[in-house]
C-alpha cells in the first residue's frame, strides 16, 4: 500500500491534525492516531468518528487505551 495522510478533525472548532504516514495500513493508521491522541488533553479524548477504511482496522485499541468511543460513518451519507 501507498503513503498517505491521516487526518483528525475536532468537530466543534473544526481544528485539523495532520500525520503524513508510509503506508496506508492498521499499523501506521493506529501509530498517527496515538502520535495525535497522546498529544491532547484527557478531556478532549472522549470519542472519534472515523470512516470504513483499513487503517482504522485498529480502532478498538483507543477504546481499550484511553476509553474512547468509537464510531463509524455511514458510506454514502455526506453531511
Amino acid at each position: 500500500m501507498g503513503e498517505g495522510i491521516h487526518t483528525e478533525v475536532e468537530r466543534v472548532s473544526r481544528f485539523i491534525i495532520v500525520r503524513k504516514i508510509d503506508a496506508l495500513t492498521a499499523e501506521r493508521g493506529i501509530t498517527a492516531q496515538h502520535s495525535i491522541f497522546s498529544a491532547l488533553p484527557p478531556h478532549t479524548r472522549l470519542s472519534v468518528t472515523i470512516d470504513n477504511g483499513i487503517k482504522v482496522y485498529r480502532h478498538y485499541e483507543l477504546r481499550v487505551e484511553w476509553g474512547m468511543d468509537t464510531y463509524f460513518v455511514d458510506p454514502y451519507a455526506a453531511c
